[in-house]
């Protein structure tokens, strides 16, 4: 019989939910301990002398990430995958399971981008002085057609690499965390319940009146100048 995997690795997207997601696997104590370790700005923090090499950041990975029952855990983005792949340091995670987090509502995901880097609030807990976000057309096409570019990007690597990976939507996690947080532990065959600890998820959706404002001022203007971006602006019913 086949062992279990040994772990997990999120691939997915700017502002797709992924920390969010990670908050609730991470509450369960039974799934990983998910987050950035390719990002040496996220993990510097929490280790002074994190190291700079991408190897030693697997390493770091595969020592540091596990729960008591030994399942292992990362996040990464397209550009950081890639750099696993091109200096040959995805061996490190033979066996692991492929989480592919998306967003189906892209233009969202757009707007979300463009107000966090404005404001610098990149989470709902945000504690500073947010600086001011202004809407720009150019600005949030640029960044729909990089996210469904990327989107692309993803999925010609799973494909041409033969890879599975398991798929979960933002979307879907928000509409229900528990039944997503139970995919990933079936997958990794963990029969016994994982049930999410609410004390240890601090972030919601910050998505509120001025992104609909924003996502109406752009599909008008899209309408009257664009009417092909169109189809990346339909916001899917869950």
């Amino acid at each position: 019989m086949r062992a279990p995997p040994p772990g997990y690795l999120i691939c997915t997207h700017p502002r797709s939910g992924s920390t969010y997601f990670c908050q609730l696997l991470e509450s369960t104590g039974k799934l990983g301990h998910p987050t950035e370790y390719f990002n040496r700005g996220n993990m510097l923090p929490r280790e002074p002398d994190y190291p700079e090499d991408l190897g030693a950041q697997a390493r770091y990975l595969i020592a540091h990430s596990a729960t008591a029952n030994g399942i292992r855990a990362g996040k990464v983005f397209l550009f950081t995958f890639e750099r696993l792949v091109h200096e040959r340091v995805l061996h490190h995670f033979e066996g692991f399971n492929l989480v592919y987090l998306d967003r189906a509502d892209k233009l969202a995901q757009a707007i979300s981008i463009s107000r966090s880097l404005q404001s610098q609030a990149f989470r709902s807990d945000f504690e500073g002085d947010e600086q001011p976000a202004e809407f720009y057309f150019s600005d949030l096409k640029a960044r729909l057609m990089r996210l469904v570019h990327t989107d692309e990007s993803w999925h010609k690597f799973f494909a041409d690499n033969r890879l599975r990976p398991i798929r979960c939507r933002y979307e879907e996690v928000v509409a229900d965390p528990q039944r997503a947080v139970d995919r990933i532990a079936r997958s990794l065959r963990i029969a016994e319940p994982v049930p999410i600890d609410p004390a240890r998820v601090s972030l919601q959706t910050q998505r509120d009146d001025r992104s609909a404002e924003w996502r109406a001022r752009f599909i008008d203007e899209a309408r009257r100048s664009d009417p092909e971006l169109l189809r990346w602006c339909e916001a899917p019913s869950w």
